[in-house]
């Protein structure tokens, strides 16, 4: 997949734990230059799917 330039693609390791929900809320408020390209959690596939 091929993205602009200026976006940048993040990986958000334990994105179902606080500081991953902090990293995806600040993602959220900045589309135009970051973009969750994978997104990992440990137990809580619920969570994750709700992503």
């Amino acid at each position: 997949m091929s993205t602009a330039p200026d976006i940048r693609e993040v990986a958000v390791l334990g994105a179902t734990g606080s500081i991953g929900g902090s990293a995806l809320d600040v993602i959220a408020r900045h589309p135009d230059r970051l973009r969750a390209s994978v997104l990992a959690a440990g137990r809580n596939v619920e969570a994750l799917i709700a992503l």
